[in-house]
């Protein structure tokens, strides 16, 4: 068996060093800050606005703050990027990106063929390894080939990898078309699934200062207690903790794609594992948020 845990900094892993490499300048800004913003080219006509929708609910009066940009890269591509505002409070994080063809495109059948989060760079990589030679790559680079359908589609949705991306931290988007219309967006609207915690009356200091009986504090690292792995029903489980958490956020990544993401309580397990080297990430959650640093276990099947 050949095994390994980690424990990962989300705000080291999103930091997304920005690359237009030769894009055109022909950009659209999609804006959450507040409140609903517009639509619109730079030094072009203004195109439809597009609504942003935060957890499928209007922008919030408040936090959280959320900006996103669209370039048009030319040929069959868009580039879509989203940030997760610096000012909102530690624990928000964006776990996930849907978006519609605008109407205007879909009438001139353009429709999305594949959708992939962060470009491949190789000055992005950040490695490392702990033994039996398993190593495992963070990349604020192409990784997450979120969304490849059969046949093209006129929506998409694209989970983020690795818990996710924190406050202060963009994330890249390639939408691939079947055909681009440089004067048409592609996008009509963008809905972002984000883990906003309850207690909102408290930023970043005071968060990581707040007590357990306050019920405010972020959870802490997550410690994997045991992990049991099977080779030959192909089996994994784990068992795990973490100061604060009330709840669990469990991930299996293989081949650079999320396999499965879902709310899990304090274990979890998987079955029928085809072969292959896969890593199990596991962050706690509570009211306040989502955990600032996600714990990942490398596991070989086969």
């Amino acid at each position: 068996m050949d095994a390994y845990a980690r424990n990962v900094g989300k705000e080291s892993v999103r930091s997304t060093t920005m690359r237009r490499r030769g894009w055109r300048t022909r950009a659209v800004t999609i804006c959450a800050v507040g409140a609903l913003t517009a639509l619109g080219t730079a030094g072009t006509a203004a195109a439809a606005p597009v609504p942003i929708n935060i957890n499928a609910q209007p922008v919030p009066a408040a936090d959280p703050q959320i900006t996103a940009d669209l370039f048009y890269r030319g040929t069959d591509e868009w580039i879509l990027t989203v940030t997760n505002s610096s000012a909102n409070p530690d624990g928000e994080n964006i776990t996930e990106i849907d978006g519609v063809v605008a109407q205007p495109a879909l009438a001139h059948g353009v429709f999305i063929n594949r959708v992939s989060a962060q470009e491949s760079n190789p000055g992005d990589v950040l490695t490392g390894s702990i033994g039996n030679g398993i190593s495992i790559s963070f990349t604020q680079a192409t990784v997450n080939v979120c969304f490849e359908p059969a046949t093209a589609q006129e929506s998409f949705t694209c989970p983020t990898m690795y818990a996710g991306f924190g406050p202060g931290s963009t994330e890249e988007y390639v939408l691939t078309t079947n055909d681009t219309t440089e004067s048409l967006p592609v996008l009509g609207s963008i809905t972002v699934q984000m883990s906003v915690g309850a207690c909102v009356e408290l930023k970043h200091g005071q968060r990581q200062t707040a007590s357990a009986a306050d019920n405010c504090a972020l959870p802490g690292v997550t410690k994997i207690v045991k992990a049991k792995i099977n080779q030959k029903s192909r089996a994994v489980s784990f068992t795990y903790k973490a100061p604060f958490a009330t709840k669990y956020v469990c991930e299996l990544l293989s081949d650079k794609r999320i396999v499965h993401r879902t709310s899990c309580g304090p274990a979890k397990g998987y079955a029928g594992l085809t072969s292959g080297t896969y890593y199990f990430l596991v962050w706690g959650a509570d009211r306040a948020g989502s955990a600032k640093k996600v714990t990942v276990y490398g596991f070989k099947i086969g």
